[in-house]
């Protein structure tokens, strides 16, 4: 019998909330204090998400392809994510948050997929703990 990986899953669940959360709970206070009005913080946080669309599309199907494997897709958005968080944290410039916005909300559903995928291998995975943790 395999590990049962809850403890795992739920960190990865921890790791990409804890990661999420701060940047849209407090990105409105951020960019206005920058200087950007509520209208353009509105229309960054719609373009992010409309963007993320098509983004999903393409790596879910890279991934499902077998052209780019999971866990480096992971690994490099999460790179990714904390490379231009840096980048924010320098200037609060509307492309750098916008990558961070995009990437983060592209992320989101290859942590779920993650749970999927240790499911279809037998791996016992309990995804409502998972994600109670985070």
């Amino acid at each position: 019998m395999k590990k049962n990986k809850t403890l795992h899953y739920g960190l990865i669940q921890s790791s990409y909330w804890l990661s999420y959360l701060p940047f849209f709970a407090l990105s409105t206070t951020f960019l206005l204090d920058a200087g950007y009005s509520n209208i353009g913080i509105g229309l960054l946080f719609a373009s992010a998400n409309l963007a993320s669309i098509p983004l999903q599309s393409f790596l879910a199907s890279a991934v499902d392809n077998g052209k780019i494997p999971l866990k480096g897709l992971m690994l490099t958005q999460g790179f990714v994510i904390f490379l231009v968080a840096g980048l924010v944290t320098w200037q609060a410039l509307a492309p750098f948050y916008f990558l961070l916005l995009l990437f983060l909300m592209s992320l989101q559903p290859f942590v779920n997929a993650l749970s999927v995928a240790c499911l279809h291998e037998d791996i016992p995975l309990d995804f409502g703990v998972s994600r109670g943790m985070a």
